[in-house]
Protein backbone atom coordinates (compact mmCIF):
# COMPACT_ATOMS: atom_id res chain seq x y z
CA UNK A 1 0.00 0.00 0.00
CA UNK A 2 1.31 3.31 -1.00
CA UNK A 3 0.82 6.65 1.02
CA UNK A 4 1.03 9.98 0.00
CA UNK A 5 1.32 13.24 2.33
CA UNK A 6 -2.32 13.86 2.45
CA UNK A 7 -3.10 10.09 3.87
CA UNK A 8 0.09 10.37 6.19
CA UNK A 9 1.10 13.59 7.06
CA UNK A 10 4.53 14.14 7.91
CA UNK A 11 3.71 15.72 11.52
CA UNK A 12 2.35 12.52 11.76
CA UNK A 13 5.43 10.64 11.81
CA UNK A 14 7.35 13.53 14.22
CA UNK A 15 4.86 12.64 16.82
CA UNK A 16 5.19 8.70 16.61
CA UNK A 17 8.91 9.35 16.86
CA UNK A 18 8.78 11.55 19.73
CA UNK A 19 6.74 9.19 21.61
CA UNK A 20 8.64 6.36 20.96
CA UNK A 21 12.20 8.37 22.34
CA UNK A 22 10.45 9.29 25.63
CA UNK A 23 8.94 5.91 26.14
CA UNK A 24 12.53 4.07 25.59
CA UNK A 25 13.84 7.12 28.20
CA UNK A 26 11.79 6.24 30.69
CA UNK A 27 12.54 2.54 30.30
CA UNK A 28 16.09 2.91 30.40
CA UNK A 29 15.55 5.07 33.19
CA UNK A 30 14.00 2.45 35.45
CA UNK A 31 16.87 -0.21 35.00
CA UNK A 32 19.06 -1.31 37.88
CA UNK A 33 22.97 -2.67 37.55
CA UNK A 34 23.67 -5.90 39.51
CA UNK A 35 23.20 -5.45 43.32
CA UNK A 36 26.79 -7.16 44.32
CA UNK A 37 28.03 -4.25 42.13
CA UNK A 38 26.41 -1.27 42.04
CA UNK A 39 22.94 0.55 42.52
CA UNK A 40 21.37 2.79 39.75
CA UNK A 41 22.24 6.80 40.89
CA UNK A 42 22.09 9.87 39.17
CA UNK A 43 24.19 13.05 39.57
CA UNK A 44 22.66 16.39 39.83
CA UNK A 45 24.47 20.06 39.56
CA UNK A 46 21.28 21.54 41.35
CA UNK A 47 21.99 23.47 43.73
CA UNK A 48 19.64 22.43 46.34
CA UNK A 49 20.82 22.44 49.99
CA UNK A 50 19.44 20.80 52.94
CA UNK A 51 19.13 22.76 56.33
CA UNK A 52 19.15 21.74 60.21
CA UNK A 53 19.29 17.91 60.14
CA UNK A 54 19.84 16.91 63.25
CA UNK A 55 22.94 15.01 63.95
CA UNK A 56 22.41 11.82 65.92
CA UNK A 57 24.84 8.79 67.88
CA UNK A 58 24.94 5.50 66.70
CA UNK A 59 25.67 2.39 68.59
CA UNK A 60 29.08 0.99 67.83
CA UNK A 61 29.31 -1.84 69.96
CA UNK A 62 29.95 -5.57 68.74
CA UNK A 63 27.09 -8.24 68.92
CA UNK A 64 29.60 -11.03 67.97
CA UNK A 65 33.65 -10.68 68.45
CA UNK A 66 35.86 -11.92 66.12
CA UNK A 67 39.74 -12.94 67.37
CA UNK A 68 41.39 -12.42 70.80
CA UNK A 69 40.60 -11.13 73.76
CA UNK A 70 43.32 -12.43 76.29
CA UNK A 71 44.09 -9.95 78.94
CA UNK A 72 47.53 -11.75 79.72
CA UNK A 73 46.46 -11.58 83.91
CA UNK A 74 48.41 -13.85 85.74
CA UNK A 75 48.09 -12.78 90.14
CA UNK A 76 51.22 -13.91 90.98
CA UNK A 77 52.91 -10.43 88.83
CA UNK A 78 50.53 -8.57 91.65
CA UNK A 79 53.07 -6.58 94.32
CA UNK A 80 49.73 -7.18 96.57
CA UNK A 81 49.46 -10.82 96.17
CA UNK A 82 53.45 -11.04 97.18
CA UNK A 83 55.26 -10.49 100.20
CA UNK A 84 59.20 -8.45 100.33
CA UNK A 85 59.83 -8.53 104.28
CA UNK A 86 63.65 -8.27 104.01
CA UNK A 87 64.82 -4.68 103.66
CA UNK A 88 68.43 -4.19 101.76
CA UNK A 89 68.78 0.02 101.62
CA UNK A 90 71.35 1.22 98.82
CA UNK A 91 72.08 4.76 98.82
CA UNK A 92 74.40 5.91 95.67
CA UNK A 93 76.53 9.32 97.05
CA UNK A 94 78.75 10.14 94.07
CA UNK A 95 80.66 7.50 93.12
CA UNK A 96 80.43 5.03 96.39
CA UNK A 97 77.02 3.53 97.63
CA UNK A 98 75.87 3.49 101.55
CA UNK A 99 74.59 0.26 101.71
CA UNK A 100 72.24 -1.09 105.20
CA UNK A 101 72.09 -5.07 104.96
CA UNK A 102 71.44 -7.38 107.91
CA UNK A 103 69.27 -10.25 105.53
CA UNK A 104 70.64 -13.71 105.55
CA UNK A 105 71.98 -15.04 102.23
CA UNK A 106 72.49 -11.42 101.03
CA UNK A 107 75.93 -10.66 100.50
CA UNK A 108 76.89 -7.06 98.82
CA UNK A 109 80.10 -5.67 97.44
CA UNK A 110 80.99 -2.83 95.74
CA UNK A 111 83.76 -1.48 93.03
CA UNK A 112 84.09 1.93 91.15
CA UNK A 113 80.98 2.96 91.79
CA UNK A 114 79.02 -0.12 90.88
CA UNK A 115 76.99 -2.13 93.67
CA UNK A 116 77.15 -6.26 93.06
CA UNK A 117 73.94 -7.94 94.81
CA UNK A 118 74.14 -12.05 95.25
CA UNK A 119 71.21 -13.50 97.01
CA UNK A 120 69.93 -17.25 98.10
CA UNK A 121 67.24 -15.23 100.14
CA UNK A 122 63.89 -15.11 99.63
CA UNK A 123 61.03 -11.98 100.52
CA UNK A 124 63.95 -9.30 100.03
CA UNK A 125 63.56 -5.91 99.14
CA UNK A 126 66.36 -3.90 97.35
CA UNK A 127 65.47 0.00 98.13
CA UNK A 128 67.70 2.22 96.19
CA UNK A 129 68.55 5.67 95.97
CA UNK A 130 70.62 8.59 95.25
CA UNK A 131 72.85 9.70 92.03
CA UNK A 132 76.31 8.05 91.08
CA UNK A 133 77.78 9.00 87.47
CA UNK A 134 79.23 5.74 86.63
CA UNK A 135 78.35 3.24 88.22
CA UNK A 136 75.30 0.84 88.65
CA UNK A 137 73.37 -1.81 90.55
CA UNK A 138 74.15 -5.61 89.18
CA UNK A 139 71.88 -8.37 91.16
CA UNK A 140 72.25 -12.06 91.04
CA UNK A 141 69.39 -13.90 92.77
CA UNK A 142 68.05 -17.38 92.89
CA UNK A 143 64.20 -16.03 94.25
CA UNK A 144 61.89 -13.48 93.29
CA UNK A 145 62.38 -9.97 94.57
CA UNK A 146 61.71 -6.39 94.92
CA UNK A 147 63.28 -3.56 93.29
CA UNK A 148 62.39 0.01 94.84
CA UNK A 149 63.18 2.73 93.14
CA UNK A 150 63.07 5.79 95.37
CA UNK A 151 64.78 8.99 93.85
CA UNK A 152 67.71 6.58 92.09
CA UNK A 153 69.59 8.53 89.35
CA UNK A 154 72.16 6.13 88.11
CA UNK A 155 74.03 6.92 84.71
CA UNK A 156 76.82 4.07 83.57
CA UNK A 157 79.85 4.58 80.75
CA UNK A 158 80.61 1.04 79.92
CA UNK A 159 77.55 -1.23 80.94
CA UNK A 160 73.59 -1.28 81.91
CA UNK A 161 72.99 0.82 84.89
CA UNK A 162 70.83 -1.99 86.27
CA UNK A 163 71.63 -5.43 85.12
CA UNK A 164 69.37 -8.27 86.74
CA UNK A 165 71.17 -11.65 86.03
CA UNK A 166 68.73 -14.07 87.10
CA UNK A 167 65.45 -15.36 85.34
CA UNK A 168 63.41 -14.72 88.32
CA UNK A 169 60.47 -11.60 88.72
CA UNK A 170 61.63 -8.30 89.37
CA UNK A 171 59.11 -6.16 91.14
CA UNK A 172 60.15 -2.80 90.40
CA UNK A 173 58.33 -0.40 92.24
CA UNK A 174 58.61 3.27 91.89
CA UNK A 175 58.11 5.00 94.87
CA UNK A 176 55.57 7.45 95.40
CA UNK A 177 56.63 11.58 94.53
CA UNK A 178 59.86 9.93 93.19
CA UNK A 179 61.49 10.76 90.17
CA UNK A 180 64.42 8.22 88.88
CA UNK A 181 66.51 8.21 86.03
CA UNK A 182 68.54 5.11 84.30
CA UNK A 183 70.90 6.15 81.04
CA UNK A 184 73.83 4.48 79.79
CA UNK A 185 76.37 5.29 76.53
CA UNK A 186 77.37 4.12 73.50
CA UNK A 187 79.48 1.51 75.43
CA UNK A 188 77.54 -0.25 76.96
CA UNK A 189 77.87 -4.01 77.01
CA UNK A 190 75.22 -5.13 77.95
CA UNK A 191 72.84 -3.42 75.45
CA UNK A 192 70.29 -2.12 77.64
CA UNK A 193 69.84 0.41 80.09
CA UNK A 194 67.70 -1.70 82.18
CA UNK A 195 68.04 -5.22 81.30
CA UNK A 196 66.92 -8.66 82.73
CA UNK A 197 67.10 -12.44 82.06
CA UNK A 198 64.01 -12.79 83.61
CA UNK A 199 60.73 -10.80 84.00
CA UNK A 200 60.18 -6.95 85.07
CA UNK A 201 56.91 -5.82 87.13
CA UNK A 202 56.38 -2.19 87.32
CA UNK A 203 54.31 -0.62 89.75
CA UNK A 204 54.21 2.52 91.77
CA UNK A 205 53.12 6.46 91.15
CA UNK A 206 56.68 7.32 90.88
CA UNK A 207 58.19 7.84 87.81
CA UNK A 208 61.24 6.30 85.77
CA UNK A 209 63.23 8.00 82.70
CA UNK A 210 65.27 5.50 80.82
CA UNK A 211 67.55 6.82 78.08
CA UNK A 212 69.14 3.91 75.93
CA UNK A 213 72.20 5.52 74.17
CA UNK A 214 73.36 2.10 72.95
CA UNK A 215 70.39 -0.41 71.95
CA UNK A 216 67.19 -0.71 74.05
CA UNK A 217 65.93 1.46 76.57
CA UNK A 218 64.73 -1.75 78.58
CA UNK A 219 64.72 -5.30 78.07
CA UNK A 220 63.56 -8.09 79.29
CA UNK A 221 63.71 -11.83 78.54
CA UNK A 222 60.69 -12.91 79.25
CA UNK A 223 57.98 -11.00 80.75
CA UNK A 224 57.87 -7.35 80.56
CA UNK A 225 54.21 -5.32 83.00
CA UNK A 226 53.07 -2.08 83.49
CA UNK A 227 50.47 -1.34 85.98
CA UNK A 228 49.65 1.86 87.47
CA UNK A 229 53.52 3.20 86.74
CA UNK A 230 54.75 6.09 84.46
CA UNK A 231 57.82 5.52 82.42
CA UNK A 232 59.37 7.55 79.94
CA UNK A 233 61.95 6.25 77.69
CA UNK A 234 63.75 9.26 76.62
CA UNK A 235 66.15 7.70 74.12
CA UNK A 236 66.34 4.36 72.47
CA UNK A 237 68.84 3.31 69.68
CA UNK A 238 67.20 0.22 68.88
CA UNK A 239 63.75 -0.64 70.82
CA UNK A 240 62.50 1.67 73.89
CA UNK A 241 61.16 -1.70 75.30
CA UNK A 242 61.57 -5.49 74.44
CA UNK A 243 60.06 -8.37 76.30
CA UNK A 244 61.04 -11.30 74.92
CA UNK A 245 57.72 -13.58 76.00
CA UNK A 246 55.04 -11.15 76.96
CA UNK A 247 54.28 -7.01 77.09
CA UNK A 248 51.08 -5.90 79.18
CA UNK A 249 50.01 -2.66 80.10
CA UNK A 250 47.22 -3.25 82.86
CA UNK A 251 47.42 0.78 83.68
CA UNK A 252 49.67 3.42 83.91
CA UNK A 253 51.70 5.95 81.70
CA UNK A 254 54.09 4.82 79.26
CA UNK A 255 56.02 7.49 76.64
CA UNK A 256 58.81 6.89 74.21
CA UNK A 257 60.60 9.05 72.20
CA UNK A 258 63.25 7.96 70.02
CA UNK A 259 65.17 8.05 66.48
CA UNK A 260 66.61 4.41 66.29
CA UNK A 261 69.69 3.87 63.95
CA UNK A 262 69.02 0.27 63.94
CA UNK A 263 67.04 -1.60 61.42
CA UNK A 264 63.59 -3.01 62.08
CA UNK A 265 63.56 -1.15 65.98
CA UNK A 266 60.51 -0.75 67.43
CA UNK A 267 58.82 1.60 70.09
CA UNK A 268 57.57 -1.72 71.90
CA UNK A 269 58.73 -4.98 70.95
CA UNK A 270 57.57 -8.54 71.61
CA UNK A 271 60.14 -11.49 70.71
CA UNK A 272 57.94 -14.20 71.21
CA UNK A 273 54.70 -13.77 72.37
CA UNK A 274 51.14 -11.79 73.30
CA UNK A 275 51.84 -7.57 73.13
CA UNK A 276 48.52 -6.92 75.35
CA UNK A 277 47.21 -3.75 76.61
CA UNK A 278 44.61 -3.72 78.92
CA UNK A 279 44.12 0.12 79.81
CA UNK A 280 46.55 3.22 80.58
CA UNK A 281 48.31 5.45 78.10
CA UNK A 282 50.83 4.91 75.85
CA UNK A 283 52.24 7.69 73.56
CA UNK A 284 55.06 6.87 71.36
CA UNK A 285 56.88 9.12 68.68
CA UNK A 286 59.64 7.54 66.46
CA UNK A 287 61.06 6.83 63.67
CA UNK A 288 61.25 3.09 64.04
CA UNK A 289 60.10 0.63 61.66
CA UNK A 290 57.11 0.50 64.50
CA UNK A 291 55.22 1.54 67.39
CA UNK A 292 53.70 -1.16 68.57
CA UNK A 293 55.55 -4.95 67.17
CA UNK A 294 54.19 -8.56 68.17
CA UNK A 295 57.53 -9.34 65.61
CA UNK A 296 58.11 -13.22 65.87
CA UNK A 297 58.59 -14.58 62.16
CA UNK A 298 59.16 -18.21 61.25
CA UNK A 299 57.50 -20.50 58.13
CA UNK A 300 57.31 -23.22 60.55
CA UNK A 301 55.73 -21.68 62.95
CA UNK A 302 52.01 -22.65 63.22
CA UNK A 303 50.54 -21.62 66.27
CA UNK A 304 49.99 -17.98 65.11
CA UNK A 305 47.51 -17.03 67.86
CA UNK A 306 50.36 -17.23 69.88
CA UNK A 307 52.28 -14.21 68.54
CA UNK A 308 49.60 -12.24 68.29
CA UNK A 309 48.30 -8.33 69.69
CA UNK A 310 46.07 -7.62 71.79
CA UNK A 311 44.34 -3.89 72.65
CA UNK A 312 41.38 -4.08 75.11
CA UNK A 313 41.52 -0.34 76.15
CA UNK A 314 43.27 2.31 76.79
CA UNK A 315 44.78 5.49 75.08
CA UNK A 316 47.59 4.92 72.54
CA UNK A 317 48.80 7.74 69.97
CA UNK A 318 51.64 6.62 68.00
CA UNK A 319 53.15 9.09 65.43
CA UNK A 320 56.02 8.68 63.24
CA UNK A 321 58.26 10.93 63.46
CA UNK A 322 60.17 10.98 60.20
CA UNK A 323 58.51 11.88 56.71
CA UNK A 324 61.48 9.76 55.16
CA UNK A 325 61.45 6.63 57.83
CA UNK A 326 58.73 3.71 56.95
CA UNK A 327 57.07 3.73 60.16
CA UNK A 328 54.20 1.32 60.96
CA UNK A 329 52.44 2.07 63.73
CA UNK A 330 50.78 -1.76 65.55
CA UNK A 331 52.18 -4.77 63.67
CA UNK A 332 51.89 -8.18 64.37
CA UNK A 333 54.79 -9.94 61.98
CA UNK A 334 53.29 -13.44 62.35
CA UNK A 335 49.95 -13.51 64.14
CA UNK A 336 46.94 -11.38 64.60
CA UNK A 337 46.28 -7.78 65.65
CA UNK A 338 42.59 -7.95 67.74
CA UNK A 339 41.12 -4.76 68.97
CA UNK A 340 38.44 -5.00 71.35
CA UNK A 341 38.60 -1.65 73.01
CA UNK A 342 40.48 1.53 73.41
CA UNK A 343 40.95 4.65 71.94
CA UNK A 344 43.86 4.95 69.28
CA UNK A 345 45.37 7.93 66.80
CA UNK A 346 47.85 6.45 64.69
CA UNK A 347 49.71 8.98 62.34
CA UNK A 348 52.86 7.42 60.62
CA UNK A 349 54.15 6.48 57.26
CA UNK A 350 53.59 2.83 56.65
CA UNK A 351 50.88 0.81 57.84
CA UNK A 352 48.91 1.91 60.96
CA UNK A 353 47.91 -1.68 61.89
CA UNK A 354 49.08 -4.13 59.89
CA UNK A 355 48.30 -8.19 60.68
CA UNK A 356 50.06 -11.49 59.00
CA UNK A 357 47.31 -13.42 59.61
CA UNK A 358 44.34 -11.12 60.59
CA UNK A 359 43.03 -8.02 61.43
CA UNK A 360 39.73 -8.28 64.06
CA UNK A 361 38.15 -4.98 64.66
CA UNK A 362 35.69 -5.64 67.56
CA UNK A 363 35.42 -2.52 69.27
CA UNK A 364 36.96 1.14 70.37
CA UNK A 365 37.67 4.38 68.31
CA UNK A 366 40.38 4.07 66.47
CA UNK A 367 41.94 6.98 64.17
CA UNK A 368 44.36 6.50 61.39
CA UNK A 369 46.27 8.79 58.56
CA UNK A 370 48.75 6.99 56.84
CA UNK A 371 51.10 8.77 54.15
CA UNK A 372 52.96 6.17 52.31
CA UNK A 373 51.12 3.06 52.63
CA UNK A 374 47.94 0.90 53.61
CA UNK A 375 45.56 2.44 56.13
CA UNK A 376 44.99 -0.71 57.59
CA UNK A 377 46.23 -3.81 55.77
CA UNK A 378 45.85 -7.75 56.70
CA UNK A 379 47.94 -10.72 54.63
CA UNK A 380 45.12 -12.71 55.57
CA UNK A 381 41.57 -11.78 57.02
CA UNK A 382 39.49 -8.43 57.97
CA UNK A 383 36.75 -8.65 60.37
CA UNK A 384 34.62 -5.60 61.74
CA UNK A 385 31.97 -6.51 64.25
CA UNK A 386 32.03 -3.36 65.95
CA UNK A 387 33.60 -0.02 66.84
CA UNK A 388 34.08 3.38 65.16
CA UNK A 389 36.81 3.51 62.47
CA UNK A 390 38.36 6.47 60.81
CA UNK A 391 41.01 5.05 58.13
CA UNK A 392 42.69 7.80 56.12
CA UNK A 393 45.16 6.74 53.54
CA UNK A 394 46.86 9.96 51.30
CA UNK A 395 49.10 7.27 49.71
CA UNK A 396 48.10 6.97 45.62
CA UNK A 397 47.67 3.40 43.70
CA UNK A 398 48.08 1.01 44.38
CA UNK A 399 47.80 1.48 48.04
CA UNK A 400 44.64 1.69 49.57
CA UNK A 401 42.62 2.83 53.06
CA UNK A 402 41.77 -1.10 53.48
CA UNK A 403 43.24 -4.10 52.40
CA UNK A 404 43.08 -7.90 52.88
CA UNK A 405 44.77 -9.06 49.69
CA UNK A 406 41.99 -10.61 48.47
CA UNK A 407 40.93 -12.68 51.31
CA UNK A 408 37.66 -12.25 53.48
CA UNK A 409 36.91 -8.79 54.19
CA UNK A 410 33.71 -8.87 56.73
CA UNK A 411 31.70 -5.82 58.37
CA UNK A 412 29.41 -6.76 60.31
CA UNK A 413 28.77 -4.20 62.88
CA UNK A 414 30.24 -0.28 63.93
CA UNK A 415 30.90 2.56 61.85
CA UNK A 416 33.42 2.73 59.29
CA UNK A 417 34.70 5.31 57.42
CA UNK A 418 37.36 4.53 55.07
CA UNK A 419 39.22 7.31 52.11
CA UNK A 420 42.08 7.50 50.21
CA UNK A 421 43.12 8.89 46.66
CA UNK A 422 44.94 5.46 45.45
CA UNK A 423 43.11 1.80 44.67
CA UNK A 424 39.44 1.28 45.83
CA UNK A 425 39.80 -1.42 48.86
CA UNK A 426 39.45 -4.46 49.10
CA UNK A 427 35.94 -5.86 48.27
CA UNK A 428 33.80 -6.40 51.80
CA UNK A 429 31.56 -8.93 49.83
CA UNK A 430 31.03 -11.21 52.97
CA UNK A 431 29.65 -8.35 54.60
CA UNK A 432 26.28 -8.41 56.70
CA UNK A 433 26.04 -4.83 57.53
CA UNK A 434 25.42 -2.66 54.62
CA UNK A 435 28.47 -1.06 53.09
CA UNK A 436 28.75 1.48 50.48
CA UNK A 437 30.98 2.53 47.89
CA UNK A 438 31.48 6.27 46.41
CA UNK A 439 33.43 8.41 44.70
CA UNK A 440 35.86 11.34 45.21
CA UNK A 441 35.48 14.29 47.62
CA UNK A 442 37.70 17.22 48.49
CA UNK A 443 39.75 18.02 51.61
CA UNK A 444 38.55 20.05 54.45
CA UNK A 445 34.83 19.17 52.88
CA UNK A 446 32.00 17.58 54.82
CA UNK A 447 30.45 14.89 52.86
CA UNK A 448 26.71 14.12 54.67
CA UNK A 449 24.28 10.89 53.51
CA UNK A 450 20.48 11.03 54.50
CA UNK A 451 17.80 9.00 53.64
CA UNK A 452 14.59 10.10 51.93
CA UNK A 453 12.80 11.22 55.04
CA UNK A 454 15.94 13.33 55.69
CA UNK A 455 17.31 11.34 58.49
CA UNK A 456 21.30 11.91 58.61
CA UNK A 457 22.99 8.44 57.88
CA UNK A 458 26.85 9.79 58.11
CA UNK A 459 28.49 12.76 58.59
CA UNK A 460 32.15 13.18 57.55
CA UNK A 461 34.50 16.09 57.59
CA UNK A 462 36.86 14.73 54.97
CA UNK A 463 41.19 15.55 56.40
CA UNK A 464 42.61 15.16 52.90
CA UNK A 465 41.47 14.77 49.18
CA UNK A 466 40.25 11.07 47.81
CA UNK A 467 39.05 9.05 45.13
CA UNK A 468 37.07 6.60 46.86
CA UNK A 469 35.25 6.67 50.36
CA UNK A 470 33.93 3.21 51.84
CA UNK A 471 31.02 3.56 54.41
CA UNK A 472 29.26 0.99 56.57
CA UNK A 473 27.27 2.40 59.85
CA UNK A 474 24.00 0.11 61.29
CA UNK A 475 22.08 3.43 59.67
CA UNK A 476 22.49 2.21 56.50
CA UNK A 477 19.97 -0.29 55.09
CA UNK A 478 19.58 -2.59 51.64
CA UNK A 479 17.55 -1.47 48.86
CA UNK A 480 17.07 2.17 50.16
CA UNK A 481 17.54 5.44 48.20
CA UNK A 482 19.64 8.21 49.75
CA UNK A 483 20.87 11.58 49.34
CA UNK A 484 24.50 12.58 48.91
CA UNK A 485 25.42 16.20 50.22
CA UNK A 486 28.98 17.63 49.86
CA UNK A 487 29.70 21.12 51.83
CA UNK A 488 28.15 22.85 54.31
CA UNK A 489 28.44 22.90 58.08
CA UNK A 490 27.85 21.72 61.68
CA UNK A 491 26.90 23.33 64.11
CA UNK A 492 26.74 22.91 68.25
CA UNK A 493 28.32 19.25 67.21
CA UNK A 494 31.25 16.76 68.30
CA UNK A 495 33.63 14.49 66.19
CA UNK A 496 35.92 11.84 66.14
CA UNK A 497 38.24 12.97 63.83
CA UNK A 498 36.14 14.72 61.35
CA UNK A 499 33.21 11.76 62.01
CA UNK A 500 30.43 13.66 64.03
CA UNK A 501 28.64 11.74 66.60
CA UNK A 502 26.34 15.07 67.15
CA UNK A 503 25.26 18.65 65.87
CA UNK A 504 23.31 20.10 63.20
CA UNK A 505 24.18 19.87 59.87
CA UNK A 506 23.34 22.75 56.83
CA UNK A 507 24.03 24.06 54.02
CA UNK A 508 24.97 21.32 51.75
CA UNK A 509 24.82 20.97 48.46
CA UNK A 510 22.92 17.97 46.97
CA UNK A 511 25.50 15.69 44.73
CA UNK A 512 23.96 12.92 43.92
CA UNK A 513 21.24 9.97 45.03
CA UNK A 514 21.77 6.58 44.99
CA UNK A 515 19.82 3.01 45.71
CA UNK A 516 21.57 0.62 47.89
CA UNK A 517 21.11 -2.68 46.06
CA UNK A 518 19.70 -6.16 47.72
CA UNK A 519 23.25 -7.59 48.67
CA UNK A 520 25.03 -5.70 51.78
CA UNK A 521 27.84 -4.09 49.15
CA UNK A 522 26.81 -1.27 46.58
CA UNK A 523 29.17 0.91 44.75
CA UNK A 524 28.10 3.75 42.86
CA UNK A 525 31.75 5.80 42.50
CA UNK A 526 29.98 7.92 39.38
Amino acid sequence: IIMNKKTFPINVLKRAFLGFAVTATLLTSCSRDEDSTSSSSSSTTSSTTTNGVSITSTSYTSSSSVGLTNTGSDSTDVLANNSFNNTVTIAFNGSTATVTNSVSGVTVTQSNGVVTINSTASGVNYQVSGTVSNGGLNITSSNQFKLTLNGANITNTSDAPIKINSAVKAFVELASGTTNTLADTSSNSTRATLYSAGSLLFSGSGSLSVAGNNADAIQAAAKVRLTNATINITAAVNDGIQAGTLFVMDSGTLNITSSPTVSYSKGVSVLKGYLIVNDGTVTINTSASAGMSNQWVSSTQSNESAYSTIINGGTINITSTSSSAETEGIESNHGSVNINGGTLTLKVTDDAINGESSVNINGGQIYTYVTGNDAIDSNGTMYITGGMLVAVSTAAAPETSLDSDQNTFNISGGIVVAITPGSTPSSPSASTQPVVLLGSGSASQIIHLQDSSSKEVITFLAPAAYSNILISTPNLAKSTTYKVYKGGSVTGGSNFNGLYTSGTYSGGTLSKTFTTGSSSYTQSTN
